[in-house]
């Protein structure tokens, strides 16, 4: 990967994501780029090579590799395609085999996949790869929050948007190129830049809801059709789960034994003190950037999430669904005033976590508080027959009337419930 003929491209997968891990390939010795972001002609070209019938994410993901490749202007390079993959219920592990299958009927010669497996916690790449694409993932999850921040709550939106730019871009840099301890000092440096931004409530008062789901389709713009921008209009802030906690529920599965049967005693060693690193650099990211008032200090807890869906769904149904339904009960009124999941048109885990949580949200919200002794919990419960709670599905189309009426309603239970929170919060 190292050798100045190869170029290792990464799809794009909300634009954050994928510029730190080209920035990590970087520091690596790895010229590394990023896909542009997906659009209509990704989707045309990835839904005239397949038989239309995958999800989104598999159409644009192929359809960024076949834009490059039309478009490339050195064709003496040879091209590795980043596709990692994972097991379960997702047909995310045929991604790799599809395109393989693609680039021999094509013939198409010096191009080749890089597929890092879940099964193995994605290792392979070396422990300076590991180190750094850690890093970076933490930080894109961050510059994420950061940016719905801005995007509802700047009295200059325009401003503080250039300004937030400025400061990614810096990060991206650094990361690239620079030791973590000269990049925890940028880290402080850019927290106190942005920290300047005017706001016209502060963060902890705002509207919040959470977008989690599968984790492209909630990552990537064209592939949320902009929802973020959309909620954030009505001055709502949108908290897009972390891509860290994916990372960490693998280890969690290999540390289970749940995917992998009779993991060896060093392999569980390993991967514990591999966590207890992971844990620290999340606490060091999260501690610096919520001085700028425009994120929060909330650490990724797998544990807490599968333990919230208990009773919803088997933790031995691997896969982002448990993921789903254990952060929507976790986080609603504790951290967010809504939740909305978001996943590919005919996604099966989407689908899955969907009817439970549409079934049996408030009464498994009502039993977590109730072993927590969370009072609040129980008397919002008490007030709301019903929380604010919407799931869409997305197949790369303008979202229709229905769905546009349906957030419209999700947002006015969404001002409701703040109002409830902050009135009670008044009264204490």
């Amino acid at each position: 990967l190292e050798d100045d003929h190869v170029k290792l491209l990464i799809p794009s997968m909300g634009g954050n994501s994928s510029q730190a891990f080209a920035a990590a390939f970087k520091y690596c010795g790895v010229d590394a780029v990023t896909a542009p972001r997906p659009g209509e002609d990704e989707l045309k070209r990835g839904r005239a090579n397949s038989t239309s019938k995958e999800c989104l994410p598999l159409q644009l993901t192929l359809g960024s590799l076949l834009r490059y490749l039309d478009e490339r202007e050195n064709e003496d390079e040879m091209l590795v395609y980043f596709m990692p993959e994972a097991s379960g219920p997702c047909r995310f592990g045929q991604y790799n085999v599809l395109m393989n299958n693609m680039l021999e009927e094509r013939e198409l010669e010096d191009v080749a996949l890089l597929t890092l497996s879940a099964d193995n916690g994605y290792a392979g790449m070396g422990r300076k790869f590991t180190l750094r694409g850690w890093q970076s993932v933490l930080i894109a999850d961050v510059l994420d929050d950061i940016y719905s921040a801005i995007k509802a709550l700047a009295v200059n939106r325009r401003e503080a948007m250039l300004q937030y730019e400025e400061s990614k871009q810096r990060l991206f840099q650094g990361l690239a190129h620079f030791s973590w301890r000269e990049i925890k000092k940028m880290m402080e440096e850019e927290a106190e830049s942005l920290s300047e931004i005017k706001l016209k409530e502060p963060y902890e008062d705002a509207k919040k809801v959470a977008l989690t789901g599968e984790i492209y389709v909630r990552s990537d713009e064209f592939s949320r059709r902009f929802l973020v921008d959309k909620l954030a209009e009505r001055g709502i802030v949108t908290k897009v789960t972390d891509n860290s906690e994916w990372l960490y529920y693998v280890d969690y599965l290999l540390q289970n034994e749940i995917n992998k049967q009779n993991v060896g005693f060093w392999q569980k060693l390993k991967n514990k003190f591999k966590g207890l690193f992971q844990k620290r650099y999340e606490k060091q990211v999260k501690s610096i950037m919520s001085e700028s008032g425009l994120c929060e200090y909330s650490l990724n807890d797998v544990d807490e999430v599968v333990e919230a869906a208990e009773g919803a769904i088997s933790p031995e149904l691997t896969g982002e669904g448990i993921l789903t339904i254990g952060s929507s009960i976790n986080e609603l009124i504790d951290e967010v005033d809504g939740v909305i999941i978001i996943g590919p048109f005919g996604c099966m885990p989407h689908r899955v976590a969907e009817s439970i949580l549409k079934e049996s949200l408030e009464e498994q919200k009502l039993k977590l508080a109730e072993k927590k002794n969370d009072q609040f919990s129980k008397e919002v419960l008490e007030k709301f027959s019903s929380l604010p709670f919407l799931a869409i599905e997305v197949d790369g189309s303008v979202f229709t009337q229905v769905i546009e009426a349906r957030i419209e309603s999700f947002c006015l239970q969404v001002e409701r419930l703040n109002e409830y929170k902050s009135k009670a919060a008044a009264g204490k």
